[in-house]
Parts: structure tokens; sequence; C-alpha cells
């Protein structure tokens, strides 16, 4: 899987709740959505599962990966970091095909807005801190038979 850009959008989170400083946890099922569209619609959105045991299942197209994760915390703001431990070697939803599992973590910063929204970004420029080139956002998904509003 290559990893994308993404904004995380985390409704059931506080912005607070979510930083890794004060202990938070990241688990459940997951809508990632890159802010990169084509015709109105973003160009890839995965399905993220963040198990209790650290490890992040994503299905994006026909791949699936598994990836040990973790949340972090510096002077700069907070990270996700996550390293590969396998992939199926399938296409994932922007046509990129990873055949071997790469052993470096990746660092992607995030943070969350005042409406539980969770953004991922490249390292912000410092002095001052400076964040742009937000990729993609994560949105809690809904647990399976939970109230959902009629259309």
């Amino acid at each position: 899987m290559r990893f994308l850009r993404v904004t995380v959008t985390a409704a059931a989170f506080a912005a607070s709740a979510l930083s890794p400083a004060l202990g938070a946890t990241l688990t459940g099922a997951y809508e990632f959505q890159t802010y990169d569209q084509k015709g109105g619609v973003p160009v890839c959105v995965e399905h993220w599962d963040f198990g209790a045991d650290n490890v992040l299942t994503v299905h994006s197209g026909d791949e699936i990966t598994r990836s040990h994760f973790s949340l972090s915390h510096d002077t700069v703001g907070d990270w996700l970091v996550t390293s590969t431990i396998s992939t199926n070697g399938k296409p994932d939803c922007m046509g990129h095909v990873q055949t071997s599992v790469r052993k470096d973590k990746t660092k992607s910063y995030w943070f969350a807005t005042n409406d539980g929204t969770v953004n991922l970004c490249p390292p912000p420029a410092q002095n001052p801190v400076f964040i742009s080139g937000c990729f993609a956002s994560l949105r809690q998904e809904e647990p399976a038979g939970a109230n959902r509003p009629e259309n």
C-alpha cells in the first residue's frame, strides 16, 4: 500500500481527547478520504481499522495492508507513526501495487479540529510551526447496526 496523504475526521473525539500527550488511544473503524478530488469526489477512499493491539488494517482498492501504529507527541505536535507488517500485493485505490513490505516507519503529523475531524499532514515547517499540504482526513465510521437517520 502506498501511504496516502490524508486528513482524518474522528467525530466521536474532541480535539484534546486525541492528544497522545494525554495518553489517548485510537481504536475502531475510520474512513480515510484524500483532499485531492477528481470530478468532485476524493481520488481515494480507504477503510482503516485501528485495533486495540496497535495493528492498523487498511482496505484500499483491492489491497489489504497491516501495520503497527502508535501515536506520539513532541515539541512540534502529534504524530501517527506506522510501519508495514504485511500486504496482499494487490492494487490500492490509486492503482499502485506494493509487492514487498517496507521496514521503515512513516510519520504523519495530525491534528483534530473543533468538529472532531483529524487531519493528516506532512511534517510542518518550524520556527514558527506552519502546517500545510494536509492530504487526507479520517472520520470514525458508525458501528454496524447503529441508528442512522432515514433519508
